[in-house]
């Protein structure tokens, strides 16, 4: 088959420390008090302790109370603690997920013809890396910038959230609430003072120079320095100090910063000592207890809860996986991308919708278009505090029970199906190749460049996985990168963060001009800890946090802009002038983030989003759901809702039978997993303990269950001794999406370029509402006597039209005139006069009168004109051509000439037919995906031509033209005149004020958009439709010519 998807050369593994045996030697035993003494003896192990330890010092002690002593049968243990030393133990064992000591990675590879995961040996298998927990970090950070040595020493930056708006800065500033973050919009006013410490700190100043620039402009030292004071506190100002979350780990940077500025600071032993304990390479609880006495010098208040984080790399004699194995999920990936349903977020498309009303294709700075005041804002209310509220502030109201509404779409009708199918067959689902044919409207319209499957491989041992007979439970795979649930380990692993460069290249190669950039935000100090991670990319985002590359890589929010591009909300920086993708190459959520973080994260799933999944949609609350498979892919595990109800039943289970009976009751195997939320536990009703559990969790309510489908795995994952362990693997891909086009960067007009024109001005705008059938009466017998008068009297100097059905169909007229108050008069009594007699019919409905915005970032400043002269031309030749036709003769030469059209503007701006060909075939395609095309439509598309084929080739061939059309051809000669006398005009334009730059480029990167123009204003409604099939038509016609004059030549 054609893959998409391909792997790269490595992948991650992801183990528990303990081997499954473990657990199955403690659920041998069925009495709890042969449970308890099995657990006793499993905790006397010393790694398990301090894993332990590391988690949960406050339970260490708990614990180390009861196995410090033998085992004693008569001793009653508290059923909390034995239940939550169990449920530990199950976690160690069992669950694959990097948690300190509980389980751990290794960075593995992807290639040759045999698997081979095989653990070291356990003297040699355990390396972590350790870090201070970044809430503590940044404490010691906030003490040491406010130390008054250090003060005058430090390098001061400008809040990167801050931006101007009409008298005043804005910016958000941070203020502590039960020891979190939470940011708040405020500004303070402007002043010239502000502007100069603002401009002296731009690329960073010390605090002596900013004194020293606020002294030169005659303020008193003392004042100085309270002024100073003032911004700092306010943090407008920032000190160097401020926590990192990307490239080095920030407390290294701190500290080798802090030993330059001050090598004698009382600090610097305490902290240098500090680091040295936590570069151990087998952390124990010896470890965490060092810590929490070296960290009471720093922070006298610190607690021993939450110290230090820890990674756990696991050391791999083999760490391989065949090539022949990966490529088999490849396939199967492939195969299931017909399962993704392309969005954008809601929220982008919201904001796109509100974009374009309040500015139409204007490009606006990114700060006051998200400005919920000046601008436009982002997302709910939540999130972004713009208000400083204390009544409210911590309220949070609960989510509400609106029902969404899902669409009949083809993939529903196949989930109902399935469903169904299984009920009757009391069999899991399996999807077939048809099923996903069948799926192909619902396919993405753009794959992106990388994306990432995370699961398990179930396999009876290494041979049979490299034989295809293997599972892969996919818990997610997703874009559009491969790297974000992969970067949080790459500090611990440099083979890892060498892998993730190399693929974070190879992203940023298929997007050619087009910058990808990471966005770094650290949106409180605890969650630092996940967004740690090295500098992946070239280029960063800094929004409220310290960027990691130099300056000139940094694309402070300030230098974004934000526009319309087809529908696609687009960013661009103005210093680079070029196209800037944001990418968060991490799984913080960050859905309730500040809603300038949000949009930059949202803005990645635009058109990039990839998610291959199994919905149920609105069953997914039924007690009953199957497994959901595809050839090695399962998709979803069976699974079962318990009630809340069930609770009284499993508490009243004391005897195999009554346990037998409840299993029976709810079809429930053996051993299941208990989900909640992200967690998963093991729960092997074998033992009474995971009884107990189960009765814990259906007190809090309805629970639900997931089969456990490792009872089908082996020998996979072994150490020496022939251990088997679960496993977990995050296996990173790219695809052969097409690359992005190339930016072309904008040419300097040569004089300021207006934007708006209100009525009174040069340009009159109105807009006339009527019917999509009347519209063409209202062109041809109304406003085009009127333009022709106001044209030949030399009022009118430009015109032009276009078809508009936002939000009720209506013309959109744009008249160009002197800018006198006469002359606006004398235009608006024309078209009044021209067009009230319809409305007294009732044809046009209203007549408003509008500011005329020129899109400017759309046609560019210094060709706006040279566009506005194209439109006149052909909505010249359109509005005379439509006064030609009539009736069902009529409409067959509408799109006869429609054709034609776009083959003559294509001839007047130069291009060749192989120019031609390529631009039909890449606008058809377009479209064709704009319209989820499938094999269906392909067909529709190919019988219609092949209907007209003889009639169009000989319609596109002037030579065969008959008499009856000769005046619309002249029509549309005269438009070519037009256009190419305008041509002639810019090219002059360009060689007095941008000598060297060509013109064709420039203006055939408008020509899209002057043929989209044309057909709205041919085709009377179904504008996009219509370019599909015309685009298909020329497509073939200009193949089948090529062809023809290929064969020619080889005569």
């Amino acid at each position: 088959m054609n893959t998409v998807i391909k792997p790269l050369d490595f992948y991650l593994l992801r183990l528990p420390v303990l081997p499954l045996q473990v657990l199955e030697n403690v659920h041998a035993n069925t009495a709890v008090a042969e449970i308890a003494r099995a657990i006793h003896t499993v905790y006397q192990r010393a790694e398990i302790q301090d894993a332990i330890y590391l988690a949960s010092p406050e339970l260490y002690q708990e614990m180390q109370k009861w196995i410090s002593r033998p085992f004693n049968e008569a001793e009653i243990i508290q059923e909390r603690l034995l239940l939550t030393l169990y449920k530990y133990l199950v976690r160690m064992s069992s669950r694959c997920t990097p948690y300190g000591l509980f389980a751990g990675f290794a960075t593995g590879a992807v290639g040759g013809t045999g698997t081979e995961l095989v653990l070291a040996d356990a003297a040699h298998r355990f390396h972590t890396h350790n870090r201070l927990d970044m809430n503590y970090v940044a404490e010691i950070s906030k003490q040491l910038a406010s130390d008054s040595q250090l003060k005058e020493k430090l390098v001061f930056y400008v809040n990167n959230s801050l931006y101007q708006t009409k008298g005043a800065y804005r910016y958000y500033e941070y203020r502590i609430r039960n020891k979190r973050r939470q940011y708040y919009l405020v500004s303070i006013r402007e002043s010239g003072y502000v502007a100069k410490v603002l401009a002296a700190a731009a690329a960073g100043a010390t605090y002596a120079q900013l004194l020293a620039e606020l002294e030169a402009a005659e303020v008193a030292p003392q004042v100085a320095r309270n002024f100073l004071d003032r911004l700092l506190e306010a943090q407008v100002l920032l000190s160097e100090l401020e926590p990192t979350v990307t490239g080095p780990e920030f407390y290294t940077q701190l500290l080798a910063r802090l030993a330059q500025l001050s090598p004698e600071h009382l600090s610097l032993p305490h902290l240098r000592e500090l680091a040295a304990v936590l570069r151990t390479p087998q952390a124990s609880r010896h470890t965490g207890q060092a810590v929490q006495q070296l960290i009471s010098h720093a922070l006298p208040l610190a607690t021993d809860k939450d110290l230090i984080q820890t990674d756990l790399r696991l050391a791999m004699t083999r760490n391989v996986l065949s090539q022949k194995a990966v490529q088999l999920l490849c396939d199967d990936l492939s195969a299931l991308s017909g399962l993704y349903k392309a969005a954008v977020p809601p929220d982008v498309q919201d904001f796109a919708t509100r974009f374009y009303e309040r500015y139409e294709e204007q490009e606006i700075p990114l700060l006051e278009a998200l400005d919920s005041e000046a601008g436009v804002g982002y997302g709910p209310a939540a999130g972004t505090r713009a208000n400083h509220t204390p009544l409210v502030d911590e309220v949070r109201l609960p989510a509400g029970n609106a029902t969404q509404k899902l669409p009949w779409t083809v993939y529903r009708q196949l989930v109902f199906r399935k469903f169904q199918e299984s009920r009757a067959s009391a069999g899991p689902v399996q999807i077939t190749d048809e099923d996903l044919a069948a799926l192909t409207t619902d396919k993405p319209t753009k794959l992106p460049a990388a994306l990432m499957a995370m699961g398990s491989l179930i396999a009876p041992d290494a041979a049979s996985l490299d034989q295809g007979n293997f599972r892969f439970h996919m818990t997610t795979c997703h874009g559009p990168s491969a790297m974000a649930l992969l970067a949080r380990f790459a500090h611990a692993d440099t083979t890892l963060a060498e892998k993730l460069v190399a693929c974070g290249q190879l992203e940023q190669e298929a997007h050619g001009e087009a910058l990808l950039a990471e966005v770094v935000h650290l949106p409180e100090a605890r969650v630092g800890n996940v967004l740690q991670r090295p500098q992946l990319r070239p280029y960063e985002i800094p929004f409220l946090g310290s960027a990691s590359v130099p300056q000139a890589q940094q694309l402070p929010v300030s230098d974004l802009l934000v526009s319309l591009r087809q529908g696609r909300v687009q960013l661009r920086s103005r210093r680079l002038n070029k196209v800037v993708l944001p990418r968060l190459t991490t799984a913080h959520n960050y859905s309730g983030g500040l809603a300038i973080y949000k949009f930059l994260c949202d803005l990645q799933h635009q058109h990039e989003a990839f998610s291959i999944t199994w919905d149920w949609g609105v069953l997914r609350d039924q007690r009953h759901l199957p497994r959901v498979e595809y050839k090695h892919i399962i998709l979803s595990r069976e699974q079962w809702r318990l009630p809340a109800a069930a609770h009284a039943e499993v508490e009243a289970i004391a005897t195999s039978e009554q346990l037998r009976a409840f299993r029976e009751q709810y079809q429930l195997p053996a051993q299941v997993v208990l989900v909640d939320a992200d967690n998963e536990l093991l729960l092997d009703f074998a033992s009474p303990l995971a009884v107990r559990v189960l009765a814990q969790r259906l007190k809090k309510g309805d629970t639900f269950l997931a089969e456990y489908i490792h009872r089908e795995t082996g020998a996979l994952v072994v150490d020496g001794q022939g251990n088997r362990y679960l496993n977990e693997v995050i296996l990173p891909f790219t695809t052969n999406a097409p690359v992005a086009q190339a930016a072309l960067p904008a040419v300097a007009p040569a004089r300021p370029v207006r934007r708006s024109f209100a009525l009174g001005s040069e340009w009159t705008y109105l807009k006339v509402y009527c019917g999509t059938k009347w519209a063409d009466k209202v062109l041809a017998d109304h406003l085009r006597p009127c333009l022709e008068e106001l044209e030949a009297e030399g009022t009118a100097q430009e015109w032009f039209f276009l078809r508009y059905a936002d939000p009720r169909p209506h013309l959109r007229l744009r008249l160009r005139h002197e800018a006198s108050a006469d002359k606006t008069a004398r235009v608006v009594r024309q078209l009044h006069e021209a067009l009230h007699p319809l409305q007294q019919e009732r044809i046009v409905h209203a007549l408003q009168y509008d500011t005329y915005h020129r899109e400017l970032e759309r046609y560019g400043h210094v060709t706006m004109a040279f566009s506005e002269t194209v439109f006149h031309h052909d909505s010249q030749a359109v509005l005379q051509f439509l006064n030609l036709i009539e009736g069902d003769a009529g409409e067959e030469y509408r799109w006869l000439f429609a054709i034609r059209g776009v083959d003559l503007l294509l001839t007047d701006f130069g291009l060749g037919l192989p120019e031609k060909l390529a631009l039909a075939e890449r606008t058809y395609q377009s479209f064709f995906r704009e319209f989820r095309g499938n094999a269906q439509l392909t067909r529709q598309l190919n019988d219609k031509y092949r209907a007209v084929s003889r009639q169009l080739s000989q319609f596109l061939n002037p030579e065969n033209d008959p008499e009856e059309i000769a005046e619309a051809v002249a029509l549309f000669a005269r438009r070519s005149v037009g256009i190419r006398a305008a041509y002639a005009g810019l090219e002059a334009e360009f060689a007095g004020h941008s000598p060297g730059v060509e013109v064709a480029p420039v203006v055939r990167r408008l020509l899209p958009s002057y043929l989209h123009m044309f057909l709205n204003r041919m085709f009377l409604a179904n504008q996009r439709l219509h370019e599909l099939v015309v685009y298909h038509y020329l497509a073939r016609h200009y193949a089948s010519v090529a062809a023809r004059s290929k064969q020619l030549a080889t005569l």
